[in-house]
């Protein structure tokens, strides 16, 4: 039988430097995780905490480091926002607008813009109408044909804007005020497209404002070149559909509302009315 050799062998390392090693070779991952995530992104920061708490053990009974909340990452947009996509389109038709009158030769007689209404045709009032009245000009007939095939073409609401200049009306004219002269203008350009180009009336509307908004506020009040600009039509092709719900801001309710309002007027005569003989 063969002889054991005896292996002086060097005695083994005490139990607590293995876990001291481990510690070390823990501590020495942290670090080195810290360098590598040295841009500080909090979302990478918040990862590799819930990793370390699971190497160390220290995670709460029941949770588990691959369960740990994940924040949100944010993913880049396929496409670009809605309200940017809707500008795009905005501009889009103002260009198509723009050649429809360069092609017809009214560029210098209407008017294009893009508001945050939406797009803006403008025609001044002296191409539309004489001054100080609200009859339409045969002569303007080829510019409002050609807004009419504009305002056609459009789906949304169309709003006619009235605006009239700070002149004084003439002593024997119609109207009592620059409200009602803008009023009428913009109802006569609303019932010529609807009578005589048949535009959809659900989708129009009028407004008359005076001269109380002024396009060229900067110029010298009463001014020829200010009133020049301030007096014009504004038709605006709105980027909303549907109008606003108003019923939202109504306060009281119809089961407030009383249903014999005479029976009220007669409960609150005054005391001379119930006897006439009083005081």
């Amino acid at each position: 039988m063969a002889k054991k050799i005896k292996c002086d062998c060097p005695p083994p390392a005490p139990a607590w430097l293995t876990t001291f090693s481990d510690l070390m070779s823990l501590l020495m991952t942290f670090f080195v995780m810290l360098v590598a995530f040295a841009t500080f992104e909090e979302a990478k920061i918040k990862e590799a905490l819930v990793s370390l708490k699971g190497a160390f053990g220290i995670l709460r009974p029941g949770e588990h480091a691959i369960s740990q909340p994940q924040p949100p990452v944010e993913q880049p947009p396929d496409r670009p926002p809605k309200q940017g996509k809707e500008d795009e389109q905005l501009r889009k038709r103002v260009a198509k607008i723009q050649a429809q009158l360069i092609r017809s030769g009214l560029d210098r007689t209407i008017g294009s813009k893009v508001t945050k209404d939406g797009i803006v045709l403008v025609a001044l009032s002296p191409v539309l109408f004489d001054p100080g009245s609200a009859e339409i000009k045969p002569e303007a007939y080829e510019a409002l044909s050609l807004i009419s095939d504009i305002v056609g073409e459009y789906e949304n609401e169309v709003r006619i804007e009235g605006h009239t200049s700070d002149a004084t009306l003439e002593a024997d004219s119609p109207y009592k005020s620059t409200w009602e002269l803008s009023g009428a203008r913009a109802l006569a350009v609303l019932n010529y497209l609807v009578e005589k180009h048949s535009v959809d009336p659900d989708k129009l509307s009028f407004m008359g404002f005076g001269h109380y908004r002024p396009k060229k506020s900067g110029l010298a009040k009463g001014g020829m070149e200010a009133r020049s600009v301030n007096d014009r039509i504004e038709i605006k092709l709105l980027t909303e559909s549907e109008p606003e719900d108003i019923s939202s801001h109504l306060i009281t309710e119809h089961r407030d509302i009383p249903h014999d309002t005479e029976t009220l007027i007669e409960d609150k005569q005054s005391p001379r009315e119930v006897n006439p003989r009083g005081p």
